[in-house]
């Protein structure tokens, strides 16, 4: 895995930056990513790519986390939600954004991507109160279009989430490692 491509992009735009030390705050303006690709590729040992570029320490956490590795004792402190510095997005817009999905870990393997992902995110911010727009479209392989859009607030202590996921002539085959590890059935057809 360690020679898998696992993050480029075409293009990041920042706009209007403001950041304030004492009473801490960072708000900006605006986020344009474009052309994002990324890859989260399983191992046959279970381990994420995302294991071989973090530093060893983190790599140990994440490991414990996702079921990859021994249990390691806890020695960072952790930190609280409000001690964290409070941040604001005001629009995150994602342009050709595609995300490659693969597990080795199961037979048969598992691989899907997604596509041609469009669309923002309108409102981020730490703030409990507050919650985001979000409108993206894209496609699942090449075939099977979706969109996803309602409201989310991912950076507050208390996570809200409150989103629709609608997709058209997604091919089920695509999951068949899945449903036959964990349902025992594997699905030979069927969208």
């Amino acid at each position: 895995l360690q020679f898998e491509e696992f993050l480029k992009w075409t293009g990041l735009h920042l706009e209007g930056i403001d950041f304030k030390w004492h009473p801490d705050d960072v708000k900006v303006a605006a986020i344009r990513v474009d052309g994002l690709k990324m890859s989260l590729l399983i191992d046959t040992n279970r381990q994420p790519n995302l294991l071989a570029i973090l530093p060893p320490a983190t790599n140990a956490a994440l490991a414990q986390a996702t079921g990859a590795g021994p249990a390691k004792p806890a020695t960072e402190a952790v930190t609280t939600p409000a001690a964290q510095m409070p941040v604001s997005v005001c629009l995150l817009t994602l342009s050709n954004v595609a995300f490659r999905f693969g597990d080795a870990s199961i037979q048969p393997n598992c691989r899907f991507e997604i596509q041609q992902l469009n669309g923002t995110v309108k409102g981020l911010s730490s703030d409990s109160a507050a919650t985001a727009n979000v409108d993206i479209t894209g496609r699942v392989d090449d075939q099977a279009p979706f969109a996803l859009f309602g409201r989310v607030n991912p950076l507050a202590q208390q996570i809200t989430l409150d989103l629709t996921f609608s997709n058209a002539n997604m091919q089920l085959p695509s999951f068949t490692p899945y449903l036959e590890k964990y349902a025992g059935h594997p699905l030979n057809k069927g969208r």
